[in-house]
């Protein structure tokens, strides 16, 4: 009898120490996170020549840019794993892919002025208008 109270409390023990292993492995894993700021709204700017435009960004994964009312630029965009959002043109029949073109967007200030950045490090202030 003692030896099978000897055994379970060593089994016990064992199951016990494999518990702790665990809640200190569990403890000791780091999730990274990215931070993803929502770009999903419509924008205003300027172009480099003066040329004002609109460009709306949906919760869909499509977008569009207007001057003067008309639609002169449409893409697909992604959040990439950097938390930069990323544009695909869409070609008109016959052309081809536009390559993808990725940007970080910063937090809106209060008078609805972001700062967006490109890969190229060039950066941009547009407002964002909803």
């Amino acid at each position: 009898m003692r030896k099978l109270i000897l055994i379970g409390g060593v089994l016990a023990l064992a199951a016990c120490a494999g518990e702790a292993d665990t809640t200190e492995e569990a403890a000791t894993v780091e999730e990274e996170v990215v931070e993803v700021v929502s770009v999903v709204g419509t924008y205003n700017g300027t172009g480099e020549d003066g040329t004002e435009w609109t460009a709306t960004i949906n919760e869909d994964g499509t977008s569009d840019v207007t001057v003067d009312g008309e639609v002169v630029d449409s893409a697909t965009w992604r959040t990439n794993e950097e938390g930069m959002t990323c544009f695909t043109g869409v070609p008109g029949e016959g052309e081809e892919a536009d390559e993808e073109e990725c940007y970080m967007f910063g937090e809106v200030g209060e008078d609805g002025s972001v700062e967006v950045t490109g890969t190229d490090g060039e950066s941009q202030t547009v407002i964002k208008v909803s």
